[in-house]
């Protein structure tokens, strides 16, 4: 298990509910989850990596909750800088048209690397475009490179320029083809099967306490009162 203190904090900002605050604090983490904050003095003064924070003040990681990483590739186009939003657009369209999953793995991590230089830990990235076999995946490969917490959604577009729309045909998705996807894995997923095999009780249950948990739960139903039925026979 590997170990990380962060220690001699000018000033910890824990922003929780009560706007706790720590001058000259520490906080211990190991494997990437924080065990203790607090005064240096009562915290561990050894760890496997150290991180001196004198003079510095120790915030929460910031949350991105819009962001469309492919697009750091073509911020110094030409005829892009002051546009209007759709002018912008009919100009960048064709060029990310040509985009392929490389590019979108280089647009991922630049666009993550900006963001951990800036102080943010999670973002959440709005990307409705997959030309070329880009997929989703490649960006969450990346941020699990990175070390970043990662929201992804898939978006799409099903409308092109030939039906009124602004993208180019070659970026913009059938509807049929956006929604199998979704459907089959709700059909999967929803499968009373799926669900009961991912079902742990013994992940919260003390497993010394396991059996007395399911006396309980039989007594609670053999002792549960049997109101009058109001409906009539039925077969199943």
């Amino acid at each position: 298990m590997s170990t990380l203190l962060i220690r001699n904090a000018a000033r910890i900002e824990t922003f929780d509910d009560a706007d706790t605050a720590y001058d000259g604090g520490s906080i211990f983490v190991r494997d990437n989850v924080i065990e203790q904050i607090g005064s240096s003095a009562g915290l561990p003064q050894t760890a496997d990596r150290i991180v001196d924070a004198s003079n510095c003040i120790v915030i929460p990681g910031l949350i991105n909750t819009h962001h469309h990483f492919y697009q750091t590739l073509t911020r110094n186009v030409p005829g892009t800088q002051d546009a209007k939003l759709f002018d912008w657009l009919v100009t960048l369209y064709p060029i990310w048209a040509r985009m392929d999953a490389e590019a979108f793995r280089s647009a991922t991590g630049v666009a993550l690397a900006e963001l951990l230089k800036s102080g943010c830990t999670t973002a959440f990235d709005h990307t409705y475009m997959w030309p070329n076999g880009a997929r989703v995946d490649d960006q969450i490969e990346v941020a699990r490179e990175m070390g970043v917490r990662f929201h992804v959604s898939r978006g799409s577009m099903s409308v092109g320029r030939s039906k009124g729309g602004l993208p180019p045909d070659s970026c913009v998705e059938d509807e049929d083809a956006i929604r199998q996807p979704i459907l089959d894995k709700y059909e999967f997923e929803g499968s009373p099967y799926y669900s009961t095999a991912r079902l742990w009780d013994d992940g919260i249950l003390d497993p010394a306490e396991t059996r007395q948990a399911l006396a309980l739960g039989l007594s609670a139903a053999f002792n549960a009162p049997i109101p009058e039925p109001k409906f009539g026979v039925f077969r199943m």
